[in-house]
Formats: C-alpha cells, structure tokens, sequence
C-alpha cells in the first residue's frame, strides 16, 4: 500500500496517514502502470510538484516590505517540506551587490534546523553577475540546493565572433562545470504551449522541482515520469497497445489525484482551480536508441521515434478531450468564453453558438500534458556522444521543457556542448503544437 515519510510518498506497507488515504489507491495504481508521480507530504497532507516562482531584485532591494512579505512565503513553504526555485531577474546596475545582499537576506530568513536547503533552488540570468562568483555566494550562504543559470538570445547566436565577451565568459563557465552535480545547469526560455486552439501559450518564467520544468510562475503541476523503456522489449520494440492503455488510464488516475492534492500556497491554488496542469515527463528516449542499436544521426531513427511521441501526445490529448465530456471541462476555458462580453441579446446567443460548437470539437480538461527535457534524447545507460543532438527536434512535441538531471557531457568539446544547448533553444523557439518534425501519426 502507498504510504508517507516526512517528504515523499513509498511502498513499504506501513500505515498511511489520513492524507494519504485518499491518495494511495490512486498512486499505486499509477506506479503498477509504469508512472512515478511526484509527490511531497506536508504537515499532514499530499501536494504535488513544489513552487516555482519569479522576483525582481531591484523592486524587493528598494521595497522593504515586498521584500519581507516574499521570503516570509519562501520560509513558509521550506517550513513545509515543499521544494521551491527561486528565480531571480532584473537586478539593474550594481547587480552582484543587490544579489548578494538579496542572498544575504535569504540566509538569515531560511537558515532553521527544520529547513532543508536542499530543497531551495536558484537561478539567475546569465548576463547579471560572473557564473563562478554566483555559484560560490549560493553555496556558501544557502547550501547546495540546484542552480540554473537562465541564457537569452544573445548567448545562443552562433557567429562567435560577434559575442561580447562576458557571454563566452558564461559558456566556459557552464562547461567546467558540466561534470559537477551540484553544479550551473544552463537553461533557455520557451513559451508553455497547449495544444487546445481555445486557449492561449503562456510565457515562462520560473523552474519547478523535481525535473527542472520550465513553467509560469506561481504555476501548480502534477508531474508523472513516463521512461519509454518500460514498454519496450530487449530490442527497442515498443508496445504500443500496453503504452495506449497506461497511458490513458494513467491520465484518467492523475486526474482524479490532481482533485485530492493540496497546494499550500494561495497562487499554486488559484491556478491550480483554473488550469489543472499534468505533466508526463518523458524519459528514456536515448537509451531506447541504443536498445535498437539505431544510428541516432540517421532521418529513419528520428522519423520512428517522432512518430511515436506524436502518438504518445495525441493519445494523451484526446484522453483529456474524453475526461472533459466525463468529468467537466477546464475551468479555464469559461473565461475564454466571448460571449461574455456581449450584451444580452441575438449577436451575444450568435457568439454562444459559435463557442458551444467549438467547446464540443476542442474542449480539454487539462492545459499542459506532455514533457520533454533536452536530455532524454541522450542515452543514460551508455556514453551520450554528440550524434544524439539530432534526436533534439523531438522538443517540438513538448508542451513544456525541464532542464533537471542533465549529464556529464563526458568527451564533449565545448563547441559541441554549446552547439547542443543551441539547437535545443532553436527548436524550443519555433515548436509549435500541431506541427511535427516528420508529419507525426
């Protein structure tokens, strides 16, 4: 039976809490179908991924009483056992002093004998202050918690020669530290896409623990691992019927879990009510390759696997599109409604036909469901060699990406290691979710 420790959910057969109660059915039958959600337990209930959030340096440096209002909600959650990625921008000049003194502040706020920093996450922009600098304040005034280092268009040009030299500066900086876990993990912004036409992409802003996903701030997910692997055979033939059915009913239980789990933070919950985001972190897609013996850099083994996360993805959405005609449609939607904005009248019942017909054909229950990360397209049961950069238009199924967990790069040249990072943003930038790399299925 699922039960709890202080901060995850496990299978030991102890005796759950009450919290648990209405969760254990629902995570054993996801963990028997092959999925892993991520779950905290916190003061005596279950909450799914932790908070990714976003501050101005500046505004909370010049604006004491924001400022003690956003690390008395940091202290809260961390209080709580939640695990919480701090974003930090728009510093202005003088960046490393304001950081500094931000991160001063924060010591003296989260430093508690029941505060894990482990659990507390950073991530900069790269152009604010020297990477090395950074990473050696972080550590030694906040413990060893993850640190991103968040990249813009500049750092991701190609023409060398043309990069100001504090943008090469960083790149060194990312591929020393490569090798290290505790180390920089780069990332690259990219808009969170939905594949429902009714409603909009939205900007990202913040990274959400476990996976690194690159998420709206103040945003609430549950997340599930999906490693293709567990469907497939010694040789890389994937089941496709066994995948359908976890699929589907995996959703159909995250569903129902996503209903019982508690955020503790009022933002989480507001979106949490509006937006009800699932995300299957797809893992594997590497060592699938290898179990194949495929040649990564040929278009057949790309074309194979796009079509099967097309299918992955489609599957999930339609599932969604028959949870909504049986559970109620995302709340989401009712504010893309608009008919709202007419008075009462024949163009305002004009407009509420026109929206019935649509909700009928494209209505979801859920605004996100599929995740990739940059690094599942390297194996990690071999040596991950630069060739893998060519699964990377696989990105181009994602509706969001994670950067969490990325691997050594061991024999990697610094060009090639950029070079990866570089087309994964390329790809990330033009994705769009209803056109695929080889017509999908």
């Amino acid at each position: 039976m699922a039960t709890v420790t202080r901060n995850t959910v496990t299978t030991n057969g102890a005796q759950p809490v009450r919290p648990v109660s209405a969760v254990r059915r629902l995570h054993q039958g996801l963990c028997e179908l092959g999925l892993r959600p991520d779950l905290r337990a916190s003061c005596g209930n279950i909450s799914g991924a932790g908070l990714g959030t976003k501050v101005s340096v500046r505004e909370l440096a010049a604006a004491p009483e924001k400022r003690a209002f956003a690390l008395a909600r940091l202290r809260a959650l961390l209080l709580r056992g939640l695990t919480v990625n701090l974003a930090l921008s728009d510093a202005g000049d003088g960046a490393s002093r304001r950081i500094e003194c931000l991160l001063r502040n924060l010591r003296r706020r989260l430093t508690a004998p029941c505060i894990d920093l482990r659990l507390f996450g950073l991530t900069v922009d790269a152009e604010e202050m020297p990477l090395p600098a950074f990473l050696l304040m972080s550590k030694v005034l906040l413990g060893q918690g993850p640190r991103y280092v968040m990249l813009d268009t500049v750092h991701m040009q190609h023409q060398a020669q043309l990069l100001p030299t504090n943008t090469e500066a960083a790149w060194t900086a990312l591929y020393q530290q490569r090798t290290r876990s505790w180390g920089l993990r780069p990332v690259y912004s990219g808009d969170v896409r939905t594949r429902c036409p009714l409603l909009s992409d939205e900007k990202s802003l913040a990274l959400l623990a476990p996976h690194g996903l690159l998420v709206p701030a103040d945003s609430a997910w549950l997340t599930l691992e999906l490693n293709l692997c567990r469907y497939a055979d010694r040789r890389g033939v994937v089941n496709f019927p066994a995948l359908e059915y976890a699929l589907r009913r995996s959703l159909q239980l995250a569903d129902q879990l996503f209903d019982v789990l508690h955020w503790s933070d009022r933002s989480q919950r507001q979106d949490a009510l509006n937006n009800r985001r699932i995300a299957f972190v797809v893992q594997g897609i590497g060592d699938l390759v290898c179990l194949r013996r495929a040649d990564p850099t040929h278009f057949e083994c790309l074309r194979e696997l796009d079509q099967l996360i097309a299918r992955v993805h489609s599957c999930l959405w339609d599932q969604s599109r028959r949870l909504a005609g049986q559970r109620g449609l995302l709340p989401a939607l009712s504010a893309r409604d608009p008919s709202r904005a007419i008075a009462a009248g024949r163009q305002r019942r004009d407009w509420q036909h026109r929206w019935h017909e649509a909700l009928a054909s494209a209505a979801v229950r859920h605004r996100n469901l599929l995740a990739i990360s940059p690094y599942a397209v390297l194996p990690q049961c071999g040596a991950a060699t630069p060739e893998y950069t060519d699964l990377l238009p696989l990105l181009a199924h994602a509706d969001v990406c994670g950067f969490a967990s990325p691997p050594p790069f061991a024999g990697w040249s610094m060009s090639e290691f950029k070079h990866f990072h570089r087309r994964a943003f390329a790809i990330m930038q033009r994705r769009n979710a209803a056109t695929f790399v080889a017509g999908g299925a």
